[in-house]
């Protein structure tokens, strides 16, 4: 048996509608003050297993693991006509989903991470005849985490609201298939079963 470690690096596409607080210019519809980040630059560690000999069967596998975060800030000026403000979490008792400012200005904090690990295995029947067996399976975990908070000064006092989303998607998935060396013959079956949830933390 072979093993080869290597790394790396690249971007996770994770589109979201996570962001700070909300911006509203007139007349136009309301959007967040600032949005985490869609696109997260991840460095990457995997380890490659070439075939391991166990009785008929050659066996293989790999695993890849990989973390990354994005960060950003900005700020919606005052005076500019733009009404800003904090987005609830549920509705009030008055049915009102936010407290709007105005035109006070706001600051907003987006940070972004993710941690993703992917495992492959994959087996060979090699027993003598016409028929070759493979097995495969294949599990993937995604996590996501995105953390905001926005800042504002209304009559000489700062308000602030941090907000904290946890995302987990997880995917299993296996399968079967053969092959036949004397005829033309393929056969092949496949199932899998995805999970996800979001929890929203307190902040």
């Amino acid at each position: 048996m072979t093993a080869v470690a290597h790394v790396g690096f690249g971007d996770l596409d994770a589109q979201t509608w996570a962001g700070a607080g909300f911006q509203r210019p007139n007349g136009e519809p309301e959007s967040f003050a600032g949005r985490n980040a869609d696109a997260i630059r991840m460095h990457t560690l995997g380890l490659v297993l070439f075939p391991l000999a166990w009785r008929e069967w050659l066996i293989s596998g790999s695993v890849l693991y990989g973390e990354g975060d994005e960060r950003s800030q900005g700020r919606v000026p005052d005076g500019t006509g733009i009404d800003t403000g904090f987005v609830y979490g549920d509705f009030s008792p008055g049915g009102s989903t936010g407290l709007n400012i105005a035109d006070r200005g706001l600051d907003w904090i987006a940070e972004t991470d993710a941690v993703a690990l992917n495992l492959k295995l994959k087996a060979v029947w090699q027993a003598s005849g016409p028929v070759t067996w493979f097995l495969f399976a294949d599990y993937l975990n995604n996590r996501r985490r995105y953390d905001s908070a926005a800042m504002a000064e209304v009559f000489g006092e700062t308000l602030t609201q941090e907000r904290s989303q946890k995302l987990v998607d997880d995917f299993v998935g296996g399968g079967s298939a053969c092959s036949s060396s004397s005829a033309p013959v393929r056969c092949s079956s496949e199932a899998g079963r995805r999970r996800a949830c979001s929890t929203a933390l307190p902040s």
